[in-house]
C-alpha cells in the first residue's frame, strides 16, 4: 500500500508540472487547452485529497512531503496566490503617487452599486469597460473634480489633465465584445504617462457553445477563433505599449488568467501590481464567487506598486474592481 500511495503521489507531481507545461508552452493555440485555462484551478487540488489520504494511512512520511510538494506547485503558479505584503516597506514615504481604478462595470446594470465602489476607491485615475453614455451623468456628478474621455467602450476619469487619446487601431478587426482597447496621455504628478483600458473580446461565448455540444466541431472552431482574435487584439497593444516612451500603464479587463501564454507573449514585459505587491488569491471573476483573476493594473518601469487591492463589491458587476497605487522609483 505505501508503494502504490507513493507512486500516486509521485504520478500526481508529474501531472501537474505537466499541465503548468501545456499552460506555458500550448497555451490557447488548441481549444481544449483553453478550456482547462478558465476552467477554476480549485478542480486541481482533488487529487490531493486523494493522494494525501492514502499517504496518511499507509504511514509513508516520504510521501506525504512530495504530496506537500505537489500542493505548492497548485498553490502558486495554477492557483495563481501571491505571498506578498499588500503595502510596501516606508521607503517610499513621502513620494507622489497614483490611485488608479479599474472596473467592468458590465453597462452599469447595478448603477448604486458601482457609485459605492467608486466612492470607495478616492482614486485618481479611474478606467472603465463596457461603458455605456448612459453612465456619463451619473458618474460625472460622483466624480466633479475629474476629466472625462470616452472611447468606444472606454471611458477614462483623471483628476489630473487628459491631454491626449486614441483607440485601436483602425486596421485591427472590431469583435463582438468592441474595440480591444483605447489610450490616453494623462499629466500626472509623476509626470506624463500613457494609460492603456483594455478589454480584449471574451471566451465566453465559444464555451457557451461547448457547453451544449461538446462534439461539435462548430464550437471547437469558435473557442480557437476567439482565442486567435484576443491574440491579435493583445499584440496590436503590446505594439502600441512598445511605440510610446513615456511611462506606461495597462489597466482592465484582460479576459486572460494566471499561466495564459497570450498574456506572458503580450504583456510579459510589465509588471503586475497583484504579483508584485498583493496577497492571497486575488481573484476578480466571477464577482458573486471569483475563482479567476483577469481584472489587472499593470506598469512598467520607471513606475512601481506601492499597493494592490480586490475590492469588495460583488454586486456592482460580474466582476470585482481593483485598485493600484503606483510610484516613481
Amino acid at each position: 500500500m505505501k508503494r502504490l500511495a507513493r507512486w500516486f503521489a509521485g504520478a500526481y507531481l508529474l501531472v501537474l508540472l505537466g499541465v503548468v507545461a501545456t499552460f506555458r508552452l500550448v497555451g490557447e493555440s488548441w481549444w481544449v487547452v483553453t478550456a482547462l485555462l478558465y476552467l477554476p484551478r480549485w478542480i486541481f487540488l482533488l487529487p490531493a485529497l486523494l493522494v494525501l489520504l492514502a499517504l496518511c494511512l499507509a504511514r509513508d512520511v516520504r510521501g506525504v512531503s512530495v504530496c506537500a510538494l505537489a500542493l505548492g506547485l497548485v498553490t502558486l503558479p495554477l492557483l495563481g496566490v501571491s505571498l506578498r505584503a499588500t503595502v510596501v516597506a516606508h521607503s517610499r514615504a513621502g513620494k507622489q503617487s497614483l490611485r488608479v481604478f479599474s472596473y467592468n462595470v458590465a453597462r452599469g446594470k447595478h448603477h448604486r452599486h458601482l457609485a459605492a465602489a467608486i466612492r470607495a476607491a478616492d482614486a485618481d485615475l479611474l478606467l472603465f469597460q463596457e461603458w455605456t453614455p448612459a453612465l456619463n451623468a451619473s458618474i460625472q456628478a460622483l466624480l466633479p473634480s475629474h476629466q472625462r474621455a470616452v472611447v468606444d467602450q472606454f471611458a477614462f476619469f483623471s483628476r489630473h489633465p487628459i491631454v491626449a487619446t486614441e483607440g485601436t487601431p483602425a486596421e485591427l478587426p472590431e469583435s463582438p465584445d468592441g474595440r480591444a482597447f483605447a489610450s490616453a496621455t494623462v499629466a500626472s504628478p509623476l509626470g506624463e504617462i500613457v494609460v492603456f483600458n483594455v478589454h480584449p473580446v471574451s471566451p465566453r461565448r465559444g464555451f457557451e457553445r461547448l457547453r451544449h455540444d461538446a462534439w461539435s466541431e462548430e464550437a471547437r472552431r469558435s473557442v480557437d477563433a476567439e482565442s486567435r482574435m484576443r491574440e491579435l487584439q493583445m499584440t496590436a497593444l503590446a505594439t502600441a505599449t512598445r511605440a510610446t516612451e513615456l511611462p506606461t500603464i495597462v489597466g482592465g479587463d484582460t479576459n486572460l488568467p494566471g499561466l495564459s501564454r497570450i498574456f506572458a507573449r503580450s504583456l510579459g514585459h510589465f509588471d503586475d501590481g497583484f504579483a508584485e505587491v498583493g496577497r492571497g488569491l486575488g481573484h476578480t471573476y466571477p464577482s458573486a464567487r471569483p475563482w479567476m483573476r483577469i481584472d489587472r493594473v499593470l506598469a512598467r518601469r520607471p513606475l512601481a506598486f506601492d499597493r494592490f487591492e480586490v475590492l469588495p463589491f460583488p454586486h456592482g458587476s460580474d466582476h470585482l474592481p481593483v485598485l493600484a497605487v503606483i510610484s516613481r522609483r
